[in-house]
C-alpha cells in the first residue's frame, strides 16, 4: 500500500468517523435537546412549560403529559411547587403544547384570551357558511375522476410515441 493510498484511507476514516461521532449530536439539536429528542423518538406525549423568573427570563422545561395529575383542578408538580393547568390557555412550543408561570404564582399567564369577548356578526358567519367551500369540497371526487381519465389519454399518447420510435428504430436498421 503506497502512502497516497494510506492518506487517503485515513482520511476517510476521519471523514466516517466525524459523521458517526456529531450526526446524532446535530440530530438531538435540531429535535429540541436530549430530554424533547427522547420524547420524541419513544412517542411519548410531553408539553412545555415556561417558568418566568423575577428578571423576566424564561426557563421552558419539557414534562411527560402522564405527570398531570387529573384531579379537580388538574396540576403538576415543578420542582416542588404546584401549577394549575389552564385546557383551555395552551400556545405552542417545539410542536407541543405549552404553558407559562410567574415563578411565584401558580395560576398560568393567560396567553390565549385575547378573543373571548368578540361577539361575531351574524351577517358574516352566515356569508362565510353560504361560499362555495363545500360545493367545491363535495366535487372533489368527481374533479379527480376526470383528471384520471386525462392521465390515461396522456400514456395511451406516450405508449404510442413510444411504439412508434421503436418501430422506426427497427425500420431504419432493417434497411
Amino acid at each position: 500500500m503506497s502512502e497516497t493510498d494510506a492518506i487517503f484511507t485515513v482520511v476517510i476514516v476521519l471523514f466516517v468517523g466525524q459523521i458517526l461521532a456529531f450526526g446524532p449530536i446535530i440530530i438531538i439539536g435540531k429535535l429540541g435537546g436530549p430530554k424533547i429528542a427522547f420524547y420524541r423518538i419513544l412517542h411519548i406525549s410531553w408539553m412545555s412549560i415556561g417558568i418566568i423568573d423575577h428578571d423576566g427570563s424564561r426557563k421552558w422545561t419539557p414534562i411527560k403529559m402522564a405527570d398531570i395529575k387529573t384531579l379537580s383542578p388538574p396540576h403538576i408538580e415543578h420542582k416542588g411547587r404546584t401549577r394549575y393547568i389552564d385546557n383551555t390557555n395552551f400556545t405552542r412550543r417545539l410542536g407541543a403544547p405549552a404553558q407559562e408561570w410567574h415563578i411565584d404564582n401558580s395560576l398560568p399567564l393567560p396567553l390565549m384570551r385575547g378573543f373571548r369577548d368578540v361577539i361575531l356578526d351574524p351577517i358574516t358567519v352566515t356569508k362565510a357558511y353560504n361560499t362555495d367551500i363545500l360545493r367545491r369540497f363535495y366535487n372533489l371526487s368527481k374533479e379527480a375522476n376526470k383528471k384520471s381519465q386525462s392521465n390515461k389519454s396522456q400514456y395511451i399518447l406516450m405508449g404510442l410515441g413510444i411504439v412508434g420510435a421503436v418501430l422506426a428504430a427497427v425500420w431504419l436498421a432493417v434497411r
